[in-house]
């Protein structure tokens, strides 16, 4: 199956094409100014290969990784926490995701797309880094005996997307690419292995071990560049919008938390060294409130020691990291 997306108004991407079908496929992503990338899903790998500027601004990889590829593809295997990521849209799978609606379905009149007869059902389209509900969506499907999904189209805030899906039953000749360097070489695992003592001490209640237990996997997420699970895992609904709207409010479109949290990451100076230099936090004061978390902690950083406060918040019964509320650093 063929799907085009191209899109109007302040977003990243100018058009992806897909070809895709159950587990595999290719996307060519073809970014403002000509950035170009191409993904491939083939086995038990993702393969991704571009200029400097996707492979930084879309898929978040730091800048002197983006700049070190070059002609080649980068290999990602599917036990990386990357592979999501990457394969997001390049398998026929995840296409289909976007075409789901929620809300009131509204069945609109016999229109035509793409040459042909259609009937369109307006809804809520959920789209990764999309606030839920804030999306329409028009999804159309062939008006024939035997309806296929044709295409869909979607209003953003900040501007549209036209999708069209052709080929369908098409058989795909997926081949690994030539010239392939693995992502472990480029961007190797945090070997960060530090005890945390606060965890273990038994007078501590149930609540705030769980509390110290997400704070202490956050910082192992954040020191291994695994952003998927630092957004999915560890960060609320809220604060991921956040995220995703603050690169928006920059100029910047990513489709998902994890995307936005590796530029910003990689956008900081010193930002990726000095997570490397980050110790294990100890625990100095922690009180719950219901369901909101006040931490404090310490931790070295180099010739430094960082002190600071976050808030968490309890949602689907697991606790999660919100905001930092006050940071400060002093010598050693």
């Amino acid at each position: 199956m063929r799907e085009v997306e191209r899109a109007e108004g302040s977003g990243v991407a100018s058009s992806l094409t897909d070809n895709v079908e159950g587990q595999g496929g290719t996307q060519k992503i073809v970014l403002r100014h000509g950035a170009i990338a191409r993904v491939l899903v083939a086995g038990n790998n993702a393969y991704i290969s571009g200029n400097a500027t996707v492979l930084n601004q879309y898929f978040g990889f730091q800048t002197p990784i983006a700049e070190t590829v070059g002609a080649r593809w980068i290999r990602i295997p599917r036990s990386s926490t990357d592979f999501a990521e990457v394969s997001y849209d390049v398998t026929l799978a995840t296409v289909l995701k976007d075409f789901t609606l929620s809300g009131h379905l509204t069945e609109l009149a016999p229109s035509t797309m793409d040459g042909q007869s259609v009937i369109g059902i307006l809804g809520t389209a959920s789209i990764p880094g999309q606030r839920a509900g804030t999306v329409g969506g028009t999804v159309y499907v062939s008006n024939s005996s035997k309806p296929l999904l044709v295409g869909a189209t979607y209003t953003f805030s900040k501007g549209t997307a036209t999708t069209t899906l052709t080929h369908w039953g098409e058989h795909l000749s997926l081949q690994p690419p030539g010239d392939v360097v693995a992502l472990s070489v480029l961007e190797p695992a945090s070997t960060a292995t530090e005890p945390t003592s606060a965890l273990r001490n038994a007078e501590r209640s149930p609540a705030g071990k769980a509390v110290e237990s997400i704070v202490t996997a956050l910082f192992t997420a954040l020191k291994a560049k695994n952003y998927t699970a630092a957004c999915n895992d560890y960060t609320p609904d809220v604060q991921k919008l956040t995220i995703v709207a603050a690169k928006q409010l920059a100029g910047q479109t990513f489709t998902t938390c994890a995307r936005a949290l590796a530029a910003t990451m990689n956008a900081a100076p010193n930002a990726n060294e000095r997570i490397q230099q980050l110790g294990a936090p100890q625990f100095t004061d922690l009180s719950i409130n219901g369901k909101t978390a006040t931490i404090t902690y310490s931790s070295v950083v180099g010739n430094e020691v960082a002190h600071s406060t976050i808030v968490a918040e309890s949602e689907s019964n697991r606790w999660l990291i919100d905001r930092a509320t006050s940071l400060t650093f002093t010598k050693r």
